[in-house]
């Protein structure tokens, strides 16, 4: 009998790495291989978090991995993992982790050190990340409901409900201007379109032109 991989990627940077090396793991101990991310609820208005779970799912898709999403809902991350970790007979856990001084372990505890305490009969590997693969701060404003508007030949950022438009979706403002520049985002044919905007221009892609 296989042994099963849960690999738990906390930021988008370090998926391929993470994913990669539990993939392979799985395929030399003949068993499955599984991707968690544990997050607070999953916010439309954030743009960095929703594009960080589509790249983590991106990669988790290139390794041919099923990709679990779980809401944190209150609870700790480590409960969360215990969680999945007994629903899905999980045998070894993956994670990265950067090196912790021990004044940060003092004051914000160790995720490895629970997950110990709660898991039994379960190995726990330890990949080591850089620092700098940490949750950065945003660089957008929480998004807005946003409409692109074709005036002439040009294409137009519309934060109102305009009678006619191109497209529906979210703006999601820079925190570095004060002017209409950012990203907007939308669904189409089930898949993420981003848009420039800027100073209320969009960047209108030659794919997507319209008559």
């Amino acid at each position: 009998m296989g042994e099963n991989i849960l690999v738990c990627v906390g930021y988008y940077k370090n998926a391929e790495k993470l994913i990669k090396k539990g993939a392979r793991l799985a395929t030399a101990l003949n068993g499955v291989c599984q991707v968690l991310t544990v997050n607070p609820m999953l916010d439309n208005n954030d743009f960095e978090k929703i594009t960080e779970l589509e790249t983590i799912e991106m990669v988790a898709s290139k390794y041919n991995v099923p990709f679990l999403f779980q809401p944190l809902e209150g609870r700790k991350i480590s409960d969360v993992i215990a969680e999945v970790v007994k629903s899905n007979q999980i045998n070894q856990v993956i994670l990265g982790q950067p090196v912790q001084s021990r004044w940060d372990m003092l004051v914000k505890g160790s995720l490895v050190s629970e997950l110990f305490s709660r898991l039994e009969n379960v190995d726990v590997t330890i990949v080591e990340v850089h620092a700098k693969n940490v949750t950065a701060e945003s660089e957008y404003e929480k998004g807005m409901p946003a409409y692109v508007v074709k005036e002439g030949r040009h294409y137009f950022l519309s934060l109102e409900n305009p009678t006619d438009y191109e497209m529906e979706g979210f703006f999601f403002q820079s925190t570095k201007t004060e002017f209409q520049t950012g990203i907007f985002r939308t669904v189409n044919d089930r898949e993420a379109v981003l848009l420039k905007v800027s100073d209320g221009v969009v960047k209108w892609p030659s794919e997507l032109q319209t008559s």
